[in-house]
């Protein structure tokens, strides 16, 4: 019998575990897994996998994360961005919040670390905003076609982050919330079945997701009308 953990699994790129991944995903992984985090190889395949989906079904638009922590997330985000695209980067850094998490970044530190991993990336494309969610504001012209949101679990702010970024979600465009019934964090699977009550004939359910070395799974919402 193996022996690993939850915490082996994070960082996991041995075959007998998780199966074979392809050579594209493990280099683009090697790179994120230096960086702290809890986005898996598993979330990092799915990601590459729509994100370029998108790009091969023409679905253009820009990308926003809520809640990129150290950017293990980011990574794979910023791997897919096409021609004009832009990718939108909000984290409470490190501003007091209800996690309290022990290794916040601050944005120097971010920007610093990503830009050693991500050589070859324009960061002119890159932009990052250091708020808490509640107090974001996004422009009406926005025109995101994938947003991940991964920001404070508590049922309140998840709640407000689906609702705020909702207009900003082009149709075909998927919605990708962190946790969901996570069973430490309850408050997530509250506030995205009452965003899906609210919206169910604006939203179908793309993927519910368990992950190899987590407990909450990524819910995929693809977005079918305004």
């Amino acid at each position: 019998m193996l022996n690993f953990t939850f915490k082996d699994l994070e960082n996991c790129t041995r075959e007998e575990l998780i199966g074979k991944p392809s050579d594209l995903i493990i280099n683009l992984f090697s790179k994120a897994r230096l960086l702290p985090g809890w986005f898996t190889l598993d979330d990092f395949q799915y990601f590459y996998t729509l994100l370029k989906m998108q790009t091969f079904m023409d679905i253009q638009g820009d990308i926003l994360e809520i809640g990129c922590f150290h950017g293990r997330s980011s990574a794979v985000l910023a791997s897919c961005l096409e021609k004009n695209e832009r990718l939108t980067l909000v984290d409470a850094f490190d501003l007091m919040t209800f996690e309290n998490y022990q290794n916040p970044p601050t944005v120097e530190k971010f920007s610093s670390n990503f830009q050693k991993i991500m050589k070859n990336l324009d960061f002119s494309k890159i932009k990052i905003i250091k708020t808490l969610s509640k107090n974001l504001v996004l422009e009406k012209k926005e025109n995101f076609r994938f947003i991940h949101i991964d920001g404070a679990h508590d049922e309140e702010t998840v709640l407000h982050d689906l609702k705020l970024v909702h207009p900003t979600l082009k149709v075909k465009g998927l919605l990708v919330l962190d946790d969901y019934h996570h069973p430490d964090f309850p408050g997530v699977a509250k506030a995205t079945d009452q965003f899906l009550k609210i919206y169910e004939k604006k939203y179908n359910i793309l993927s519910d997701i368990n992950r190899h070395g987590a407990l909450g799974r990524k819910l995929y919402l693809f977005k079918t009308s305004n």
